[in-house]
């Protein structure tokens, strides 16, 4: 018994080289890989090894009990299938009422998981639900719940690790090769009562028997030193080093004499987790450099959950080979988006969770039919050596699935971008056939809208969105149907020979890489008997194993840092070791009892059974191996900050029991805390080292170059110290000139397209007003910002959508359905003679009205179908009220004026509900400028005859007294008549914007077309057009203009500040934004 791990070692590789020749020795350590590194330390010094088995106490127990087991046709259960067995056995309590205490939180998701192992200790420690006193509730559940556990495991026929314990202990005594063995027992932990009795029968049938214990381990030192006949204690010479004392008063009840601290034991701090990774990295380079081998550095993780990613991460930025024995535990996609298929079967196949699947894993190329889940071919012993050892079953079959999958997998392909954004906009509300309805609706809707954008502006860069949204909708449906009738069809029970059959094909289907779910399924084969299990038990079995995948430990074991957790040191031995995470609350971890068994109710049942005192005397041994390990330095840690949730930590006691035992004093808890953090230096506003040196990768010795020049006193000769990072990375170079440029006062290049060059002379002539039709809401943009114009307009890429208000209509549907019933009530009235129609006309043209209104509704809810009826239902009676307010405006002013055309086209296609006096050709305007839109309605006035052009506005009244064009931001007006004039030959006397809804107040504004209207059009003709010739599109945009933009990804959050700071002058003398700020100021 020894607290240093190479002492032990020592002791048995004498052991091990005091027997025969041709002696059997017999090996058993505390892990597979412990036991190797012992076997090649000794064959290292003695040549070839023969007759040494290496095993741990696990896989000799599974080999031992192999044959009993066989005989009694028992299969082994992993502890996912002893949580399906004891879900079964809380399911059917609950069925039956048999649950009064536990009832409320029995359907938990991981009340089974806490129950299996509160159930797992029990039986290790020989106590069986008889033995579970008390009468009180907890109790009465507790022993129910185990006695329904033993029925349904005997009903499964599996052995979970009790039983194989017990099993492997009555074969001792018949195992010859045990009667004949030198045995070995290296730092074996000895946690149970079958596990002691399982010792003892190996020691006593071997022909002689070693021990070694660490230090601390207070089981296992009992259980052997009863076997043994000499009990050998620490035997090496007193040394005055600071890891020596570490090692012999850690946690030490006697006062200590006094010690200087010495450099084999260093305790730092760092500002995160992440930065503490990272700062261990870099003392590992620095140990390197000392001639330290990296498979002689250890680091042992207490809390790998959190450490684990972050430290594998910082050796590979140093490149520095690393072994995690442990594994890493990564979220599994394949596995969560599995789990939210069957959430979105649970909630009635909620559009959200397959939403949830879709952005999780890559998919397959095609629906089809997977078989059902694999067997695992796995050779009996091995399954039980594993169920021993807690791993799982299905491991080494993953494995051998991937490497026969590697050169032969056809690239998966992840859910095409806007799926999820579909299944929103189709607003599907549960049930498999509101599937199918909703996305057939919204397809119509998609093609309601592109029709639409085709007649009015064939050059909308919304055409080609929503071309590809149609076709990612056919898409979306091939894909997802399928699985959505594959989903409603699964049982609401049956056995879990049922369930492994039906989700084994779910996954075929659903993942381009099911294995990690099938090997899931088959770790579950052996309870395929258990019958009557409903589809929420499955999913809580499902849980916790399909989140996360164990990968299997990574690297090489030789060359490359050793990554494990404390009970890995067990049996090892390392030159350096580095032990993170020394914080309150990491290590030690935070005491929690058993919320199953409570420690009083332990303490009543048996002393044997672990309680808070049995947990802290188990932290303080893993901090023990851990630093025990070490036969040169120690290097201890822990994060000063919790990053995520912005507070600081502090460190543990067992920061100031490492000091006080390598000082022999105890140091002031706030002294401590400024000694680690100078020890590091870390600093989390910059994170790079102070000397450049020091880096563990090129960011790093860059930032670390940067920090020296801007906050290490040397700026006077700063310049140019810099400027090879640029010559190492010219996209590092371009981005930071450019970005530097566009704050710069000269507008150039940068900035945008912002000059005619012969890369864009062609493009700019073709996109001229001459030469091509716009719309007039696209040449509206101009005035707001010339680089929005570009964008809509001539680059024709579409604006970020604003999601409406799931209460209301959206805007474009309102409008549409508006515009739609105006056109169509107009057009009936005309058929019947009865335009124009005053007062006493109202009557019938309401009517009719309502006709239209109630058939475009039906259409409308037909194609769409709406997710909520009665929203949609309030919608359309909102827009009756608004119709009918329009009506009687239309026949207070029929005396004035009445409407002649409706929906009047031109340069547009033929649409259904266009004026039948609709035109193909643009509008030539003043000869040189092509426009193309409808006009809302045309009214001639009763007194002159000249036409008045109207357009309709559902939104707000945004008109100002004087308005004519707004700036340049309202042209539909006097647009639309020159355009009119221009096509119809027609004289227009004035224009209005009639905004017909309660939101616009009913309110008119009517703007005369006289020659200062027109000409101010031909004004903003004239200028866009110029800018088209002269390649004019800065980012200038107008005050608030970017707080409305669908384009602000694009330019950033910063371009009215950037551009208010632009010499305009330095383009072209500044005479176009002189230009720009006058039509700005223009009404």
């Amino acid at each position: 018994m020894s607290p240093r791990s190479e002492e032990r070692l020592s002791a048995a590789e004498v052991f091990l080289g005091e027997g025969k020749a041709d002696a059997i020795a017999l090996l058993v350590g505390p892990s597979r890989g412990a036991a190797l590194d012992l076997a090649a330390r000794v064959g290292g010094k003695r040549g070839a090894i023969f007759g040494l088995h290496r095993l741990t106490l696990g896989q000799l127990a599974a080999r031992l009990a192999a044959p009993e087991l066989a005989r009694r046709r028992l299969a082994p259960a992993t502890p996912l299938g002893v949580e399906a067995v004891v879900a079964r056995a809380v399911a059917s309590a609950l069925e039956e009422g048999a649950l009064g205490y536990f009832a409320p939180v029995a359907r938990t998701p991981s009340f089974a998981g806490t129950l299996a192992a509160t159930l797992s200790e029990l039986r290790v420690e020989g106590i069986g639900p008889e033995e579970i006193r008390g009468d009180d509730p907890r109790s009465r559940d507790l022993r129910e719940l185990a006695r329904r556990y033993d029925e349904q495991r005997e009903r499964a026929r599996i052995a979970d690790r009790a039983e194989v314990l017990a099993a492997a202990t009555a074969a001792v005594r018949e195992a010859s090769e045990i009667r004949r063995a030198r045995l070995l027992l290296l730092d074996v932990p000895i946690a149970s009562r079958l596990e002691e009795r399982f010792v003892a029968e190996i020691v006593a049938a071997a022909e002689v028997a070693f021990a070694t214990a660490p230090t601390g381990d207070d089981r296992a030192v009992e259980v052997l030193a009863s076997l043994a006949s000499e009990v050998i204690t620490d035997r090496s010479e007193r040394s005055h080093s600071s890891l020596s004392r570490l090692h012999q008063y850690l946690f030490a009840a006697a006062e200590l004499s006094a010690a200087e601290a010495g450099e084999d034991v260093s305790f730092f701090s760092a500002p995160g987790e992440g930065r503490e990774c990272v700062e261990i990295t870099r003392r590992i380079l620095a140990e390197a450099r000392r001639g330290v081998p990296f498979d002689d550095i250890a680091v042992f993780l207490r809390a790998p959950d959190t450490y684990a990613a972050l430290l594998e991460s910082a050796l590979r930025r140093a490149k520095i080979p690393a072994h995690l024995a442990i594994g890493a535990a990564r979220p599994d996609p394949s596995g969560r988006a599995f789990l939210a298929l069957l959430a979105c079967r649970a909630e009635d196949l909620s559009p959200r969770r397959f939403a949830e699947y879709l952005s999780l894993a890559p998919m397959p190329k095609e629906i089809t039919t997977a078989e059902a889940a694999p067997r695992s071919d796995l050779p009996r012993a091995d399954l039980f050596g594993a169920l021993l050892e807690g791993e799982p079953t299905a491991k080494r079959m993953r494995r051998e699935q991937a490497q026969a999958r590697e050169g032969a997998r056809v690239p998966s392909r992840s859910a095409p971008i806007g799926w999820e954004r579909l299944l929103t906009k189709a607003s599907i509300v549960g049930r498999k056939e509101r599937w199918a309805e909703r996305l057939v609706a919204l397809g119509r809707a998609f093609d309601r809208e592109l029709a639409l954008l085709r007649r009015r502006d064939p050059s909308s860069p919304r055409i080609e969105t929503v071309e590809r949204e149609i076709e990612a909708l056919s898409e979306l449906k091939r894909f997802a149907l399928p699985l959505v009738e594959a989903l409603a069809a699964l049982p609401e029970r049956g056995s879990w020979g049922v369930w492994i059959e039906e989700l084994g094909k779910l996954a075929g289907m659903a993942l381009d890489e099911p294995e990690d779910v099938l090997a899931a399924l088959a770790e579950l084969a052996p309870m395929a008997e258990l019958p009557a299990v409903s589809f929420d038990e499955v999913r809580r079995v499902l849980d916790g194993r399909l989140g996360a995948r164990i990968t299997p430990p990574s690297g090489r074991r030789y060359g490359a840092v050793f990554v494990g957790t404390p009970e890995l040191a067990r049996g090892r031995s390392f030159a350096v070791v580095f032990v993170p995470g020394l914080a309150e609350r990491l290590f030690p971890e935070a005491p929690r009892e058993d919320p199953i068994l409570l420690d009083l109710d332990r303490r009543v049942i048996s002393k044997a059974l672990r309680t808070q005192a049995d947990r802290s005397r188990n932290e303080r041994l893993l901090l023990r191996l851990s630093v025990g390990a070490a036969r040169e330095r120690v290097h201890l840690s822990y994060p000063r900050v919790e990053v995520a949730a912005g507070r600081p930590r502090v460190p543990s006691f067992y920061g100031l029991d490492v000091r006080r035992a390598t000082t022999g004093t105890l140091p002031d808890h706030d002294a401590l805390e400024r000694e680690a953090a100078s020890a590091s230096g870390a600093r989390l506003a910059w994170p790079a080292p102070a000397q450049p040196e020091d880096a563990i990768d090129d960011a790093e010795h860059d930032l670390a170059m940067l920090g020296r020049l801007l906050h290490g006193g040397e700026q006077a000769d700063a310049a140019g110290r810099a400027q090879y990072l640029l010559d190492l990375n010219p996209h590092l170079a371009r981005s930071l000139r450019a970005r530097s440029a566009r704050w710069d006062k000269p507008v150039t290049h940068h900035d945008g397209i912002v000059r005619k060059t012969a890369a864009t002379a062609a493009m700019l002539t073709a996109s001229r007003l001459c030469a091509r039709p716009y719309a007039v809401t696209a040449l509206e943009k101009f005035a707001a910002c010339p680089y929005r114009f570009l964008l809509a307009a001539i680059h024709r890429l579409p604006a970020r959508e604003r999601r409406g208000s799931p209460d209301r209509l959206d805007p474009i549907s309102r409008g549409v359905l508006f515009h739609r019933v105006q056109a169509e009530t107009l057009a009936a009235l005309e058929r019947e003679g009865s335009l124009p129609f005053g007062p006493e006309g109202l009557s019938r043209a309401e009517a009719v009205l309502d006709e239209r209104l109630d058939a475009a509704a039906r259409e409308h809810e037909e194609r769409t179908l709406p997710p909520v009826e009665s929203v949609f239902r309030d919608e359309i009676e909102r827009a009756r009220v608004e119709l009918h307010a329009w009506l009687a405006r239309v026949a207070d002013q029929s005396w004035l004026v009445w409407p002649v055309r409706y929906d009047l086209a031109f340069g547009l296609p033929p649409h259904e509900h266009e004026d039948p006096r609709s035109v193909a050709e643009a509008a030539l305007i003043d000869g040189r400028f092509l426009l193309h839109g409808a006009i809302d309605v045309v009214e001639r006035h009763a007194a002159t005859g000249h036409a008045r052009v109207t357009d309709v506005k559902t939104g707000a009244n945004f008109a100002k007294p004087g308005l004519v064009i707004g700036g340049g931001e309202v042209l539909q007006p006097v647009l639309y008549g020159l355009a009119y004039e221009a096509v119809w030959k027609e004289p227009v006397e004035d224009a209005s914007l009639s905004f017909c809804t309660t939101r616009g107040g009913y309110a008119e504004h009517v703007i005369e077309l006289d020659e200062a209207a027109r000409a101010k059009a031909i004004v903003v003709l004239e200028l866009v057009d110029e800018a088209i010739d002269k390649g004019f599109f800065p980012p200038a945009p107008r005050p608030g203009a970017c707080d409305t933009c669908g384009y602000r990804l694009v330019c950033g959050p910063h371009e009215e500040r950037r551009a208010a700071r632009k010499d305009e002058a330095s383009l072209d003398g500044g005479a176009l934004f002189s230009r720009l700020r006058a039509l700005r100021g223009d009404p």
